[in-house]
């Protein structure tokens, strides 16, 4: 029933690595560019193979946007995978009713409804992580309109811990929608200097919990056990940055 939640440091993009005790899902694979470099092969796959991870039970990309999905290519030729769940017509929809759980801990999707048409942002697959010893939330980037019908019509909302919807952008994060998740503590994935200005300082006012950031923090890992804890690589490993 316990489970750990590594948030890496991908720059302006996102990818979590999900661990029950048994099996491990990656939610997004951070970017990929022109010049070659991703964050998949250069980032992702060496903290996988650092833990022992040699494959994959699952990936989800929450949408097709290149800061969550342009490493997926380079990840399936580094590591086996056994499912793909997704917006994209060869992978399984990630949609609503969608369902599993692994060790005692449940995953359920929980938007979109359909893929049909795709809505870019709010066409993110939202993920709900629970078990008896804590739950979180990854929103990928969906914005006001599904945070909103999302409070309206979702009874499974609440969560002790919630990545920040969009990177901190100024399009998500309603009263509304943090008032019906009522997180303790908020994970943002941005990347330190970003053009975007991402997280918006008026976002950041309306949390009044504690909030990561890759940005600041490095690689953040969040685990149930014993309790609720978290970790900051660039803080516990001081010597390596400069």
């Amino acid at each position: 029933g316990y489970f750990t939640a590594e948030f890496f440091d991908v720059g302006q993009g996102l990818s979590v690595a999900i661990h029950t005790q048994n099996h491990h899902l990656l939610y997004d694979t951070g970017a990929a560019y022109d010049s070659g470099f991703n964050w998949a092969s250069t980032v992702v796959v060496p903290g996988l193979k650092q833990q022992g991870i040699k494959r994959l039970d699952a990936v989800m990309i929450s949408h097709q946007d290149n800061d969550h999905a342009g490493g997926l290519a380079y990840l399936q030729a580094l590591l086996p995978i056994d499912a793909v769940y997704g917006t994209s017509e060869n992978q399984i929809p990630c949609i609503k009713g969608v369902s599993w759980q692994w060790d005692g801990v449940s995953f359920e999707v929980l938007s979109p409804y359909n893929l049909t048409p795709y809505l870019k942002n709010d066409s993110s697959c939202v993920l709900k992580i629970y078990s008896a010893h804590g739950s979180m939330l990854l929103t990928g980037d969906i914005e006001s309109a599904v945070e909103y019908r999302l409070s309206e019509h979702e009874k499974n909302l609440k969560s002790d811990v919630m990545l920040m919807p969009h990177h901190g952008s100024k399009t998500s994060s309603t009263a509304a929608f943090i008032e019906r998740v009522s997180p303790k503590w908020v994970v943002n994935s941005s990347g330190k200097y970003n053009p975007f200005g991402h997280p918006a300082a008026d976002v950041l006012g309306r949390y009044e919990v504690p909030v990561f950031d890759t940005q600041n923090q490095g690689q953040i890992v969040a685990s149930t056990y014993p309790g609720w804890q978290f970790v900051s690589l660039r803080k516990e490993t001081q010597n390596i940055w400069r």
